[in-house]
């Protein structure tokens, strides 16, 4: 889902993001970048899969390269 206003406070997990990754965080999720998991996670302490990674690259070229 994404959050217009780049907010975290729609998942579970939010205060589990480290201080230094906030900001970045917030600006993925409301490019809609990064939109988290089926359980409103984002799951900050885990490891992203290539096909994540990959998912966010093509998201990212489709929006702000344009």
């Amino acid at each position: 889902e994404m959050q217009e206003d780049g907010s975290l406070s729609a998942f579970i997990d939010a205060d589990q993001i480290s201080p230094y990754a906030r900001t970045a965080m917030q600006w993925a999720v409301q490019k809609g970048l990064f939109s988290g998991y089926e359980d409103a996670s984002l799951r900050p302490s885990q490891t992203a899969s290539r096909a994540e990674a990959a998912a966010i690259l093509t998201r990212f070229c489709q929006t702000e390269l344009d």
